[in-house]
């Protein structure tokens, strides 16, 4: 009986039985792989093929440094907002002084007080206000004299002297001149300065290290 042969690629899709004790195969030809395709990768039943995943370094330094870029600009705007409010503040207690002597309830004792204090009392003291802050003040003083009014202070009336200032003068050449400008631009500076340390302190705990960077002065003398 002779053998017949069955191609590599041929599936055998059935026997047939002939006379004689012979069988045919019927075959059916798979068609041929084009040269130069790959063969797919076998996995197992069931089995996810893997997934590479995507480098999220990229998208997370970009959100860092948007959330740095935000954090600078609410920190610029909030050292500004601070600037402006101490600008407010000494325009308004320059408008609530100016009142008070306008109505006659400024603290002139208080003023040569002041004044007092600095120079000493251990010698002769001068002290010239403005004509009309000393005629107020020696109405106050005839009413309720004031601790420093037996002490060796000689008052004077200058028009030269602003209203709610004063100049005070020692034998000795000191001399010691105060009016509402000079006080409130010092208070304006110490508030200033202030809020300058608060920022650098903000800054070096930020990260940011010793390069710092000013924002432009808008301020102006009150």
């Amino acid at each position: 009986m002779s053998r017949q042969q069955i191609p590599f690629s041929a599936k055998p899709s059935g026997i047939r039985l002939r006379g004689g004790g012979g069988a045919v195969v019927n075959e059916t030809i798979a068609p041929a792989r084009p040269a130069g395709t790959p063969v797919p990768a076998s996995f197992p039943q069931g089995a996810a093929k893997p997934v590479a995943e995507p480098d999220l370094r990229p998208l997370l330094e970009q959100i860092s440094a948007q959330l740095v870029e935000v954090e600078q600009r609410r920190q610029q705007s909030l050292f500004e907002l601070q600037h402006v409010a101490i600008e407010l503040s000494i325009a308004v207690a320059s408008q609530l002084v100016h009142e008070a002597l306008s109505r006659e309830q400024f603290a002139v004792e208080e003023l040569v007080r002041h004044a007092v204090d600095k120079m000493g009392l251990g010698s002769p003291v001068s002290v010239t206000l403005n004509p009309t802050d000393l005629t107020l003040l020696q109405k106050r003083l005839a009413k309720q004299p004031a601790s420093w009014s037996g002490s060796q202070i000689e008052l004077r009336g200058e028009a030269t002297v602003a209203r709610g200032g004063c100049r005070a003068e020692s034998p000795d050449g000191r001399m010691l001149v105060s009016d509402i400008t000079s006080r409130l631009s010092e208070i304006r500076r110490h508030w200033m300065e202030e809020l300058d340390d608060a920022q650098v302190e903000r800054r070096r705990a930020a990260g940011e290290g010793p390069a710092l960077r000013r924002f432009p002065d808008r301020r102006e003398t009150a």
